[in-house]
């Protein structure tokens, strides 16, 4: 439960800190703003598994830094596949919201 319990934690502050950034940056473009908040969305929020606790999970991220780091036999392939396949798809998700949206007509 505990284990639970800190994801919860951990998405629900990330979630605040992503609100306030966009908060923040309502005056920016809408393009820069949303390719931030996506970038920031993957980094922060994609799971990954250390390969010294094959059970448990980590923001990517943080395995990445731990891995390189602290680990002397380090092993951090895992943390930056999870990386590049959570960038992959957000730009994906990026770019077909940017072909299926409407047209502006401006006046």
């Amino acid at each position: 439960m505990e284990y639970l319990s800190a994801w919860v934690l951990y998405y629900a502050s990330t979630g605040l800190l992503l609100w306030g950034l966009v908060r923040l940056m309502r005056r920016w473009p809408a393009g820069i703003r949303q390719f931030i908040v996506a970038l920031l969305v993957v980094i922060l929020c994609v799971p990954a598994t250390s390969a010294n606790l094959p059970g448990n999970f980590a923001p990517a991220f943080v395995v990445l830094v731990f891995e390189m780091a602290f680990q002397q036999e380090s092993d951090p392939e895992l943390a930056v596949l999870a990386l590049v396949v959570g960038t992959a798809l957000m730009a994906g998700f990026l770019v077909v919201r940017r072909l299926l949206r409407r047209p502006t007509t401006q006046l």
